[in-house]
């Protein structure tokens, strides 16, 4: 039986298996302890938030669940969180959904698409072609350090129009650097 022929998926499985994948991420030095904890953390929310909403199937989460997961008053005090944990809820949601849909375990990531947080909830980055001027800049840069993947990953990145959220989740192992390629 393939992944997406398994009937179910609950958010309690899921997220054994994403623990899982993010133990083999810590085991090759991609992501450090303190993160796989941080993550641990908020994926148990999310988890509990899913719960809550008798979520039974992870493929039936939607942007709307996601978001309201980010903006999810927090206990015990029940107020709304604060930009820092809205970032942290969507940067770990972000994780969570990635993981299943690159593994097959759900049809698509309900992240994508999601814009990042500000304060007041507006997208944290507008977006403008750039200049003929920062474009040799930003060859200049990525050109001038070909021994590091850094900055012409990251040129490459802004080049396909990625916010600085989602550049900062991209870690080394998602660089595929002999078929220039960012893996989901």
């Amino acid at each position: 039986m393939s992944a997406l022929e398994q009937e179910t998926l609950s958010p309690v499985e899921a997220l054994a298996v994403v623990a899982n994948r993010t133990e083999i991420r810590v085991s090759t030095g991609e992501v450090t302890r303190n993160t796989a904890e941080q993550l641990a953390t908020q994926q148990s929310g999310l988890v509990r938030y899913l719960l809550a909403k008798d979520i039974q199937d992870v493929s039936a989460v939607g942007q709307e669940l996601v978001d309201g997961f980010r903006w999810a008053p927090s206990c015990p005090d029940l107020k709304a969180p604060g930009l820092s944990a809205r970032r942290k809820r969507l940067w770990a949601a972000r994780n969570y959904f990635q993981v299943l849909a690159s593994l097959g375990l759900i049809p698509a990531d309900p992240t994508v698409g999601l814009p990042g947080d500000t304060a007041n909830g507006e997208n944290s980055v507008a977006t403008r072609p750039l200049t003929d001027g920062e474009h040799r800049q930003g060859q200049a840069f990525a050109a001038w350090t070909p021994a590091d993947t850094r900055g012409p990953t990251a040129w490459a990145l802004g080049q396909a129009m990625a916010t600085p959220e989602e550049a900062g989740l991209v870690c080394g192992g998602d660089v595929a650097i002999t078929t220039g390629r960012v893996r989901p």
